[in-house]
């Protein structure tokens, strides 16, 4: 898949014009263990924005990949990993109208991971970490999108 600028994000936007904020880059890392028909995801659950995939924004310099490897680590502490497999792109808006251009990469762990287990995050609090059946999980703030494609590119399931 073609990794594009925010300028060739924002240039190939229909409401692209003169006054269009670029589109803020974002990266997420989908992470998964288990064979295909038992696969699971790792989520966590944070106490104000609730089950979430590890996601942030791309810093001035880096790559979309570069920033998914960095947010795993940062978030699940997770760094014994395979090397990113970009599953797919996708163009959003937030509610306030904030345009946001996010890619998304799968990783599999390469160590025995625990079932459960609490991080801290950048935010101040603590989050818990564990794993959810990949064909039947639900995700909350906004980010059922993100799952749906990572379900579709991995396992082919209807979007």
């Amino acid at each position: 898949m073609t990794r594009l600028p925010t300028e060739a994000v924002r240039a190939a936007s229909p409401s692209a014009g003169c006054d269009a904020p670029a589109a803020i880059r974002k990266a997420t890392a989908v992470v998964t263990r288990g064979p295909i028909e038992a696969r699971q995801l790792l989520v966590f659950a944070h106490a104000r924005t609730g089950l979430q995939l590890p996601a942030g924004t791309v810093e001035d310099g880096e790559t979309f990949e570069a920033a998914a490897i960095r947010e795993l680590a940062e978030e699940t502490g997770l760094t014994a990993v395979t090397p990113p497999l970009e599953l797919g792109h996708l163009d959003e808006t937030s509610e306030a109208g904030t345009p946001f251009h996010r890619h998304l990469f799968h990783f599999e762990p390469l160590i025995e991971v625990p079932d459960r287990w609490a991080h801290p995050c950048d935010c101040g609090d603590k989050i818990t970490l564990f794993w959810q059946p990949l064909a039947t999980a639900r995700l909350d703030h906004r980010q059922q999108p993100w799952l749906d494609l990572a379900r579709h590119a991995l396992l082919g399931s209807p979007r």
